[in-house]
C-alpha cells in the first residue's frame, strides 16, 4: 500500500482546554504539597515556618518544568497529528537547519557545546511525516539540554538503506538501570518528585517519541550511564525522490521559467546568481532577528529583499517574503508565524540546483559597475540602496549603451547632480540619509535642475501613490519589483 500524500486536515476539539485543565490541576497538586510547611502572614506573602523545609530555587525550577512537561505535552491526542502519518515531499537537509539554528543558541546560553554532523547522502528530497520528524527531535533535543548541565551536545544524521537515522548523544545525569525498563511506559503523573524531575521528563518525552517512532515504522533505543550521559538513536523508513524533469522541485520550476523569459544570458546568470548568494545571506540575517526579537529593523529588511526575487520573476520566493513581511508588521507579534514563512522559504530555496546554469562551469571574474562612460550617449543617474536592484539596472543600461552613475541616497544625488550633467534621474523613493520625496523636492527647487526628467522607483502601489509623486515633480514611475523590460521602455520614452 503507498503512503498518502496530502495535506493533515486534524479534527478540531478542547485539546487547549483539556490541557489547561491538567496544568492548574498538576499546580494545584504541587501548592498543596508545599503549603503543610508554610504559613501565611498578616501582609500577605506566604512564609515557611521552618525555613530549612523550603524548597530551594532549583528544586522549584525542576517541579515546575515536571508539571508543565508532565501535564501540558499530552499523548498523540494532544500533539495534534492524527493517528496516521501524512506523507509528504520534504526537504530534510532545510528541517535538520531549522532544528540546529533554534537549538544551537538554546545549548549556548546554557554553556553547553553543541554540534550537528550531516551525512554527505542527507540532501535533496524526501517522502515521509515531516512534522512528525520535526516533533521527536524537539522532544529529544529539549530533553537533552534539560538533562545536561556540563559538556556538550552531539548530533549525528545519516541516511543509508532508506532509513533516516539520527543519534543524540549529551553528557548529563543519565538514567539508571532500574529506571530503564520503564522507559517507554506512559508515567501515571505520580513518581515525578523534586529530587528526579529531568528524570521522569525524559521517560514522558521518550513516550511520545516512542510513540511517533512506532506511527512511521521507525525504531528509537536509549543507552545511558548515570552521570555519564545518554545516546538516543532513532531510526525511521523514508523514501528519497529521484528529483526527474517530469518531476520538478519548486526551484527547478523557477529556473525553467527564468529561462523561457530571458534566454541564455551570461550577464544576467551572473547577476542571478550574485542575487541568490545575497538573498541567501540575506534570510540567514532575517533569522538571527527574528531570534532575537528584532522587530524594528524586521520589516525594513524584508521590504528590500522582494527586489531581486519580484525583479527576476521568483514567485514563490516574492509570495513568501511578502508574507514574511506582513508578519513582521503584525500586532501582536507572531514570532511561531514568522519561523514556520522562514523555514518555507529555505525549502524552496534549498529546491533550486546547485548550478541551475550548466554552461556555467567556472566561477566568474565579475565585479559590480557602479559607473561607466558612454561618449555622445545620454547620462542617467541611478539611487537605490539595493545592491541587486544597482546591479540589475547597470546591467540594463550596459546593454542599451547609456553612460550611468549609481549612487545610495538622495544626498549623494544631490553631489553628482552638483557635478555632472545628466539627462535622466532613476530614484528609489525609500532610502537611508536622505528619501526619495525629499530629493525631488529639492531638485525641482533648482532652477539649473527643473528639466531634469526623474522616474521614481518605488514599493508602494497603494492607490494614489503614483499620482502622489507625480504632483511632486516626477515625471513617471515604475513599481517594484522593477521589471526590465518595463524600465527599458519607460527609459526609452524618457530620452525620446
Amino acid at each position: 500500500m503507498q503512503p498518502e500524500i496530502g495535506d493533515s486536515e486534524g479534527k478540531k476539539d478542547d485539546t487547549g482546554s483539556r490541557l489547561f485543565r491538567r496544568f492548574t490541576s498538576a499546580l494545584r497538586q504541587w501548592i498543596r504539597a508545599v503549603l503543610p510547611v508554610a504559613e501565611k502572614t498578616d501582609d500577605g506573602p506566604t512564609r515557611f515556618a521552618d525555613p530549612s523545609q523550603a524548597p530551594s530555587d532549583k528544586q522549584i525550577e525542576k517541579a515546575l518544568i515536571t508539571a508543565i512537561w508532565e501535564n501540558a505535552i499530552d499523548l498523540p491526542e494532544s500533539i495534534s497529528m492524527g493517528p496516521q502519518p501524512i506523507h509528504s515531499r520534504f526537504s530534510l537537509p532545510v528541517l535538520l537547519s531549522t532544528i540546529e539554528s533554534l537549538y544551537s543558541p538554546i545549548a549556548e546560553e546554557k554553556g553547553l557545546g553543541f554540534s550537528f554532523n550531516l551525512g554527505q547522502e542527507i540532501n535533496g528530497f524526501f517522502i515521509g511525516d515531516p512534522n512528525r520528524i520535526d516533533r521527536i527531535l524537539r522532544i529529544l533535543l529539549d530533553n537533552a539540554i534539560i538533562c545536561t548541565h556540563e559538556g556538550e551536545i552531539t548530533v549525528t544524521c545519516l541516511f543509508r538503506d532508506n532509513h533516516f537515522t539520527v543519534s543524540i548523544s549529551d553528557t548529563g545525569i543519565g538514567i539508571s538501570k532500574e529506571k530503564m525498563p520503564a522507559l517507554f511506559q506512559q508515567p501515571d503523573g505520580n513518581e515525578a518528585g523534586l529530587s528526579d524531575a529531568p528524570i521522569s521528563m525524559a521517560g514522558k518525552g521518550l513516550v511520545i517519541a516512542k510513540m511517533l517512532c512506532d506511527s512511521q515504522g521507525g525504531q528509537i533505543t536509549v543507552k545511558s550511564e548515570p552521570f555519564v550521559g545518554t545516546v538516543i538513536t532513532v531510526s525511521l523508513p523514508l523514501q528519497k525522490v529521484n528529483t526527474a524533469m517530469d518531476n520538478p522541485s519548486p526551484g527547478e520550476s523557477m529556473i525553467r521559467r527564468w529561462r523561457v523569459k530571458y534566454g541564455e544570458n551570461p550577464d544576467l546568470e551572473t547577476i542571478f546568481l550574485r542575487g541568490l548568494a545575497c538573498l541567501r545571506d540575506e534570510i540567514e540575517e532575517v533569522a538571527d532577528m527574528i531570534s532575537k526579537d528584532r522587530r524594528h529593523e524586521l520589516a525594513g529588511m524584508l521590504h528590500s529583499m522582494k527586489s531581486f526575487p519580484g525583479g527576476f520573476g521568483l514567485t514563490e520566493v516574492y509570495d513568501i517574503i511578502k508574507a514574511l513581511e506582513r508578519s513582521a508588521r503584525l500586532q501582536p507579534y507572531d514570532r511561531s508565524q514568522l519561523e514556520a514563512h522562514l523555514a518555507e522559504l529555505r525549502q524552496i530555496l534549498a529546491s533550486i540546483p546547485e548550478t541551475p546554469f550548466p554552461q556555467k562551469t567556472r566561477e566568474e571574474n565579475y565585479r559590480a559597475v557602479l559607473s561607466a562612460d558612454m561618449p555622445g550617449n545620454p547620462m542617467v543617474l541611478v539611487a537605490d540602496d539595493d545592491r541587486m536592484n544597482r546591479e540589475m539596472i547597470a546591467y540594463l543600461l550596459r546593454k542599451i549603451g547609456l553612460g550611468f552613475r549609481i549612487v545610495n541616497n538622495g544626498k549623494e544625488v544631490l553631489k553628482e547632480l552638483e557635478q555632472t550633467r545628466f539627462d535622466l534621474l532613476l530614484l528609489d523613493i525609500r532610502m537611508p540619509v536622505m528619501g526619495g520625496v525629499e530629493t525631488v523636492k529639492r531638485i525641482r527647487g533648482d532652477r539649473n535642475l527643473e528639466n531634469l526628467t526623474i522616474i521614481a522607483m518605488t514599493a508602494n502601489d497603494l492607490p494614489g501613490d503614483e499620482q502622489r509623486y507625480k504632483e511632486i515633480g516626477c515625471n513617471d514611475v515604475i513599481t517594484k519589483p522593477i521589471d526590465i523590460k518595463e524600465l527599458t521602455v519607460k527609459i526609452d520614452a524618457a530620452l525620446a
